[in-house]
C-alpha cells in the first residue's frame, strides 16, 4: 500500500457501488483494483457483514471487484444500547413527528438492520473501547438532509465525532497513485 494508514477505514456499500461503477473502469494501468484488494487484505479497508450483504449480488461490483467476497466481511455486533441511541439521536425529528409513533418504531426497526447503522455503532464503539484506534467510515453521502426518518451518515458522524470521508478522501489517505483514462468518444 502506499501511505500508512493509522484508523481502519469502514466503507459503506454505495462508496462501493461508486468504487466499482466509477473508478476501477477507468483506472489506466488496471492497478486500482489490485490496490484496493490489498487495502482489504491487510486490513486498511474494512468489510462488514452488513454491507455485505447489500453488495453481493450486485454485477457490475463482482465483475470490478471480483476479491470481495463473504469469507472478507468481518462479522459485527453491536450493543443493544445503540439501537436507542439511534431512536435518540440519529432520527430526523420533523420526520418522524409526521409518521406518527406506529411508523416510527417500524422505521426503527428497518435502520437497526441496515449497514449504516452498524457502520456507526461500530465506530462509537471503537471510539469508546480503543480510543487510539478509531475507525473513520467511508461514503458518498452528503450532508444534505433528505425527508428519511434518519439522518445521513455525514450528519450522524458529525455529532458523534466519528471521522467521516468520501472516497477520494480515502484514495488520497491511501497514496493510491492511480492515472484514469476516459473512453473514447
Amino acid at each position: 500500500m502506499g501511505s500508512e494508514v493509522n484508523q481502519a477505514l469502514l466503507i459503506d456499500s454505495n462508496s462501493i457501488a461508486a468504487l466499482a461503477k466509477y473508478y476501477v473502469p477507468f483506472d489506466a494501468n488496471n492497478q486500482l483494483s489490485t490496490f484496493i484488494q490489498g487495502c482489504f487484505e491487510e486490513e486498511a479497508i474494512v468489510l462488514i457483514q452488513e454491507v455485505w450483504q447489500e453488495i453481493e449480488g450486485v454485477a457490475e461490483i463482482k465483475q470490478a471487484l471480483p476479491f470481495l467476497s463473504q469469507k472478507m466481511a468481518k462479522p459485527s455486533t453491536v450493543a443493544p444500547s445503540m439501537a436507542e441511541r439511534a431512536k435518540e439521536k440519529w432520527s430526523n425529528p420533523k420526520v418522524c413527528k409526521k409518521l406518527g409513533a406506529e411508523k416510527f418504531k417500524y422505521e426503527v426497526g428497518k435502520y437497526i438492520n441496515k449497514a449504516d447503522f452498524y457502520l456507526i455503532a461500530l465506530c462509537l464503539e471503537q471510539k469508546h473501547s480503543k480510543p487510539g484506534k478509531p475507525f473513520t467510515i467511508v461514503t458518498e453521502e452528503t450532508v444534505k438532509p433528505d425527508k428519511k426518518a434518519f439522518k445521513k451518515i455525514p450528519l450522524i458522524c458529525r455529532d458523534e465525532g466519528i471521522e467521516c470521508i468520501n472516497l477520494i478522501q480515502m484514495l488520497q489517505r491511501l497514496g493510491v497513485d492511480v492515472e484514469f483514462k476516459l473512453p473514447p468518444q
